[in-house]
């Protein structure tokens, strides 16, 4: 309410210092300018002693010279109208402006805004970069997590083997007079685990070159039924020694463009995880099938002793849960790791899930 009263004394003072100047302009000349452009037949007459002029109007001249003053005025009334729109919208817009930086700064410090159906829109997309946020810094923590946790099991699977080889060491030069049966067992045990240390880190480098790998793929048409077939006969003796039994239910011609190399590693893997934790006489299935998008091929096997909650980590590399640690189950936990990265690496996908004590991989590669 002050503005517009503060508004409207502003133009009021600006009109009369605009007739005061017009009065100054014309004063008394103004009677002498109306007639001699506007009136013919001009005469001075004298009614009761006063002198007054008498005269015919031009009134084709007026009307022009009124339509002229008509559409001049319009077009300073447009401009002033314009000018004073614009100044008004440019105020609006620095106030809306304004306000929608408080209420982005009231919502990123997690305070409460006022109800606006005007700024519902803005609220709603800045509620969502912050859950977007949010979500991103709780990934990069878990991520921080996961390395922080593969670089523990590595430390601590590098530890193990080097810890037995500087120790079986240190005995061979501490005792020169040892037996030599003891010392050719010491030096089997610290070469035993030389060569497991060596594995260890040929798994990680593969790893990694497996992670940087995206192409250079020798892709070529592949029977997964045969590899499937041969790998289960590769297996045979834990197979046998374990009294396992391998159910297979797959189609017999399931051909899949992939480097056969690659593919024969990443499943030799998985197969190898299913022997591993399914228990003597247990069972393990590998089921096909196809559909018009993809060829899925699963494993299945009995793993009573797995817990649900490790399986958001069985693809991390040197993920190993404790009871492969206690029943000295082999591997560093880079096997799963592997096989995903060869498996995403070919346009295909694999996960995992546990139910009724059944641990299963589902893969999937796109037709």
């Amino acid at each position: 309410m002050k503005e517009k009263i503060k508004k409207f004394f502003t133009g009021l003072i600006i009109l009369i210092i605009i007739m005061i100047i017009i009065y100054m302009v014309l004063g008394t000349n103004f009677l002498h300018i109306f007639t001699s452009n506007y009136m013919f037949d001009v005469r001075e007459v004298k009614v009761y002693g006063k002198a007054y002029v008498e005269g015919k109007l031009r009134w084709d001249l007026i009307k022009n010279h009124i339509i002229i003053f008509i559409f001049l005025f319009y077009i300073i009334l447009f401009f002033i109208i314009d000018f004073t729109i614009s100044k008004k919208e440019e105020t609006l817009s620095r106030n809306a402006i304004m306000e929608i930086q408080e209420r982005i700064n009231k919502l990123i410090k997690g305070e409460t805004v006022n109800s606006n159906p005007l700024y519902l829109g803005i609220d709603n997309e800045i509620f969502q970069i912050l859950e977007d946020r949010d979500k991103m810094y709780q990934l990069n923590q878990e991520n921080v997590i996961q390395q922080n946790q593969s670089m523990a099991f590595l430390a601590h699977d590098l530890k193990t083997p080097l810890t037995s080889i500087i120790g079986y060491l240190t005995l061979l030069e501490d005792e020169p007079d040892i037996s030599e049966n003891n010392r050719k067992k010491y030096i089997s045990i610290a070469l035993d685990k030389s060569k497991e240390l060596e594995r260890l880190v040929q798994q990680f480098f593969e790893l990694a070159r497996f992670q940087m790998q995206s192409s250079n793929l020798n892709k070529k048409e592949v029977d997964f039924y045969n590899l499937i077939v041969q790998m289960r006969e590769t297996f045979y003796p834990a197979i046998a020694e374990k009294e396992l039994k391998v159910l297979l239910d797959m189609e017999e011609k399931l051909i899949i463009l992939a480097d056969a190399d690659l593919m024969a590693r990443g499943f030799y893997n998985i197969f190898k995880n299913a022997i591993s934790y399914t228990p003597i006489g247990g069972n393990i299935w590998i089921k096909s099938f196809t559909d018009e998008k993809c060829h899925t091929i699963v494993f299945e096997n009995e793993a009573p002793d797995f817990s649900p909650e490790y399986i958001h980590y069985i693809f991390d590399p040197f993920f190993r849960t404790d009871t492969s640690r206690n029943k000295g189950i082999e591997g560093a936990g880079l096997g799963l790791s592997i096989s995903r990265e060869i498996i995403e690496n070919h346009g295909g996908d694999i996960t995992a899930q546990y139910e009724d004590g059944k641990l299963k991989f589902n893969i999937k590669f796109p037709k």
